[in-house]
């Protein structure tokens, strides 16, 4: 597979570039060697997404992240972009990630925290590439701890630019400050967004993380 946004399938008879129901037998046969009944019982969350970078298939743990999260159901449904979801700078990113997995047939990797309004969080993502084109891509978790500062209510003024915007690291969801001097942690807006809200990465998460 070369990339994750271009289909040479048609009127091959077998083109694996449209979303399937769950456990359609072209999905299974895509997921080899794994079984996706085997897979729907993981506790991790799994999502089977095929070289247009759409989902074909996704656990029950998938399913329950995503509700006790706040979730819409049909944004991590099969179907939809996988890639669309991710934000900011972290899009071309972890599309070149995909891309590069798939095209060497290598695991890709990565810590990454995404953490609730009570609880810090961080996960380890796999890419798995497939024989049949396409990715397996697990998400576990690795540490859940109690916010030691749950954090003070946010200030628009402290936050908000010039430019009306709020801007949150797409990873750590720390919020920057209105005069760029520091990221601080706003319980607040993780529950619930602000207004007129853009994505970047904060400089730690820039350097630790994606460096």
């Amino acid at each position: 597979m070369k990339s994750l946004t271009h289909c040479d399938c048609e009127g091959s008879g077998a083109c694996l570039c449209r979303p399937f129901s769950v456990m359609d037998d072209a999905v299974q046969r895509l997921a080899e060697p794994f079984d996706l009944a085997a897979l729907d019982a993981e506790g991790s969350t799994l999502a089977l997404v095929n070289k247009m970078g759409s989902i074909l298939w996704v656990n029950a743990a998938w399913h329950a992240f995503g509700a006790a999260n706040g979730a819409k159901a049909a944004a991590i449904a099969p179907g939809v972009g996988y890639f669309e979801a991710v934000q900011g700078e972290l899009r071309s990113w972890a599309l070149g990630a995909a891309t590069r997995s798939t095209a060497s047939g290598e695991v890709f990797e990565s810590d990454y925290e995404c953490s609730s309004p009570t609880e810090k969080r961080t996960f380890r993502m796999r890419m798995l590439p497939l024989p049949g084109g396409g990715l397996l891509i697990e998400h576990s978790l690795r540490l859940e701890v109690p916010h030691a500062d749950v954090g003070a209510a946010p200030d628009l003024a402290t936050y908000r630019s010039d430019g009306g915007l709020i801007v949150m690291c797409s990873n750590c969801r720390k919020v920057r400050r209105s005069d760029k001097s520091a990221w601080a942690w706003v319980p607040a807006w993780v529950a619930a967004q602000p207004e007129r809200i853009s994505h970047g990465l904060c400089f730690v998460c820039l350097e630790f993380y994606y460096r």
